[in-house]
């Protein structure tokens, strides 16, 4: 019976340890309702909140190419402060076209706490909504251990052009006079 007693206090406490790492992390996109107008351009930053241990993560969200076109990605300021670090964002022969995926890790130390991940810059094509939808997010810490985090998107709505009347300062200021 001692023997079995020693057993469970030893596995509770190799599983209380296990939860104690454990934490749960979210991921999601800043702003996540805006409007734009066409021809515009609009930069989405992709946060996450608390990390105690971030080595490499990878980001990627699909978009709606009818509406948006991927301008450029960069890595963001929980990954460039403090240390050199290495991001790459996969062209369209890897990921799908219709996808911004940045690999991003940091190559002196780790990373920790709330921050930004990602800036995605996009130019507006067309008139509507264009949902940007998390299709995969994984986090690598020191141990290079993968956490998969919950992960949230976006939706950009783009508006048309306003139409506006050729008036001139000037014509407009003898209008109300």
């Amino acid at each position: 019976m001692t023997r079995f007693r020693a057993v469970t206090v030893l596995l509770s406490c190799l599983l209380s340890l296990a939860a104690a790492r454990a934490h749960a992390v979210s991921v999601w996109i800043e702003p996540a309702d805006t409007s734009v107008a066409v021809g515009d351009s609009v930069t989405l930053r992709v946060v996450s909140d608390g990390v105690p241990d971030l080595k490499g993560y990878q980001v990627a969200h699909r978009y709606d190419p009818a509406r948006l076109q991927l301008v450029s990605i960069l890595a963001g300021d929980l990954l460039t402060t403090g240390g050199d670090y290495f991001a790459v964002p996969l062209a369209d022969v890897t990921a799908p076209a219709d996808t911004a995926w940045l690999d991003a890790a940091k190559l002196v130390g780790s990373a920790n706490g709330p921050g930004i991940l990602a800036y995605y810059r996009f130019r507006t094509t067309a008139k509507g909504s264009a949902d940007l939808e998390c299709v995969f997010v994984q986090f690598r810490d020191s141990e290079n251990a993968t956490t998969i985090p919950a992960c949230a998107g976006s939706v950009v709505h783009i508006s048309g052009a306003v139409p506006a009347l050729p008036r001139t300062w000037g014509r407009l200021k003898i209008a109300y006079r």
